[in-house]
């Protein structure tokens, strides 16, 4: 068990070439259920495909944190400590 409290998740998508609903859904799933517990997720690295997919899916990447790049997203996040 994990004793140390994990508050920020980042989510590199990098890989990611194209999502499909199901993907979606999960994604936005764990995202959900990862705030209930206090925990702020960031999207990195979404290709302008993934991103299209994401919202015509009706997934709003505007409630979540999302950076273009992985080390932007880090930078940011220990910048505000």
């Amino acid at each position: 068990m994990c004793k140390e409290k994990i508050d920020h998740l980042f989510i590199d998508l990098s890989g990611v070439a194209t999502v499909d609903k199901i993907a979606v859904e999960e994604l936005e799933q764990l995202i959900d259920a990862l705030k209930l517990v206090g925990v702020v997720c960031t999207l990195s690295g979404v290709r302008p495909k993934v991103a299209r997919a994401v919202v015509e899916y009706g997934f709003e990447l505007e409630t979540i944190q999302v950076e273009s790049v992985l080390s932007t997203a880090i930078e940011a996040k220990f910048a505000a400590i």
